[in-house]
């Protein structure tokens, strides 16, 4: 037996059945006595593994919400999944001390350092330093510092959309990452093959390879752990290492680079410039842990908000291009509150469609958030599903909010945007989306003109443009 423990398979083999045995045991222990939430019946020994989807997990929990009801429990391997399928106020709301803490995501936090990112941290005081800082500088009060910023990049956006109408996405692309650089850093990014685009690019793809429960084994057996990297099916560890690499320049290389401008007095002004200033002398023992609160609150400011800003962003303009009455009715609205002339002075995703709230929920409908020309306070707010709830609220969504109204209204005030149609009139956009935690439009094309010559001449003058 001992001989046998000494091959490296058969002590991951000992190790793996160990585990299953005791969250086994763990699983079946309720301490409460109380019943649980109704949920599919699983197999001995793995539970509900096959009922946690890895892919469109937005549409498959949905599924089990229609069978089972708003709250759904899964169990696989002893670890423990609630799906809530509903407006969940009563929980993260007015229980929040109770329901604020994270999981501990074993690949994404564990193997991969997400948890660097308060918005994966579990609830401590780390945590509430970082959340704390952020709120210093993007409270609504506070966020409309960054207001001219925002203006100016509008004022581009416009002139880039008119010059390369085609490139519409590189274009909202750069509007975005332009925006989410200067905030925190004060850096003005060189294009998109720069690192400081491409860097949180790449995070997200990690995150959206690994935030959905069951993408990995070691989720549900965290003993893999353990397992070092050159073991034959090891290659979820190598994945974890390259993408820890990835979250980690992310957040150090930026904040490298400013803290040299700093020390040649060229620093510019930013979130990140304000909390080093704050920071105590280097002698002092809080230094290295303030140091890194500013390090990482930074990088959550510069990555959490690129890959929703720009799916939102796409999102309407396929729904735009696809709902030619409604971007009619939104043009028609800016014109008469706007006017020309003063135009020239310059898992939320099933409450979101739940037909209980929303009839016709999958129907691009605005309007039904509209009752008497005012906002109808009867149909459930969509932004508490879209931001999060309670302490875990997003708190970067008074920026994200002021980005995308500038971007939109922008857009729907120069330009007519159109859907691609064959020979016989015919639309050929689908509106189809990506599954998975982060879901983007699929690539399409549409078609981008100004909505008039008068339109057209005043682009030209876009250092005059004020919405």
């Amino acid at each position: 037996m001992l001989d046998l423990l000494q091959h490296p398979r058969a002590v991951v083999f000992v190790l793996l059945v160990s585990q299953l045995i005791l969250r086994r045991i763990l699983a079946r222990k309720n301490r409460s006595n109380l019943p649980l939430p109704p949920g599919p019946k699983g197999y001995i020994g793995i539970g509900n593994l096959f009922d946690v989807p890895a892919r469109h997990q937005e549409v498959e929990y949905s599924k089990l919400a229609q069978l089972y009801g708003d709250m759904v429990y899964l169990e696989t391997f002893g670890t423990k999944i609630l799906v809530l399928s509903s407006p969940t106020m009563d929980l993260f709301e007015k229980r929040s001390s109770r329901y604020s803490d994270r999981s501990d995501f074993p690949m994404l936090c564990g193997q991969m350092g997400y948890d660097a990112y308060f918005s994966l941290m579990r609830y401590g005081t780390r945590w509430r330093r970082q959340r704390r800082l952020f709120h210093e500088q993007f409270n609504p009060t506070a966020v409309k510092q960054f207001h001219p910023l925002i203006l100016d990049e509008r004022v581009r956006f416009v002139g880039e959309l008119y010059r390369t109408p085609k490139e519409f996405v590189h274009v909202l692309r750069s509007f975005i990452a332009r925006i989410l650089l200067k905030m925190p850093y004060g850096i003005e990014p060189m294009g998109n093959g720069d690192p400081f685009i491409t860097r949180p690019v790449e995070v997200t793809v990690g995150f959206a390879a690994a935030a959905a429960p069951g993408a990995f084994l070691v989720d549900f057996i965290p003993v893999l752990k353990y397992v070092p990297t050159w073991f034959p099916g090891a290659s979820w560890k190598r994945f974890a290492q390259y993408y820890k690499r990835v979250a980690n320049d992310a957040r150090v290389v930026p904040f490298q680079q400013l803290r040299e401008l700093q020390k040649l007095g060229t620093a510019p002004p930013s979130a990140l410039r304000t909390w080093i200033e704050k920071l105590p002398p280097v002698e002092d023992e809080s230094y290295e842990e303030e140091r890194l609160c500013a390090q990482d609150t930074a990088g959550m400011s510069y990555v959490a908000g690129w890959d929703t800003s720009l799916g939102a962003a796409l999102a309407a303009f396929l729904m735009l291009a696809l709902h030619p009455e409604v971007q009619q009715r939104a043009q028609e609205e800016i014109d008469r509150v706007v006017g020309f002339a003063e135009s020239q002075a310059d898992t939320h995703r099933h409450i979101l469609h739940d037909p209980n709230v929303y009839p016709e929920p999958f129907k691009f409908k605005p309007e039904r958030y509209i009752k008497d020309r005012r906002i109808d306070k009867q149909v459930f707010d969509p932004y508490s599903a879209a931001f999060g709830f309670g302490r875990r609220i997003c708190p970067g969504r008074h920026v994200s909010l002021d980005s995308l109204y500038a971007m939109i209204s922008s857009a729907l005030a120069f330009f007519d945007i159109a859907a691609p149609r064959d020979e016989n009139g015919v639309c050929l956009l689908k509106g189809d989306f990506d599954g998975g935690i982060l879901a983007h439009p699929k690539p399409f094309e549409c078609i981008i003109t100004p909505r008039s010559s008068r339109h057209e001449d005043l682009i030209h003058v876009t250092k005059n443009l004020e919405l």
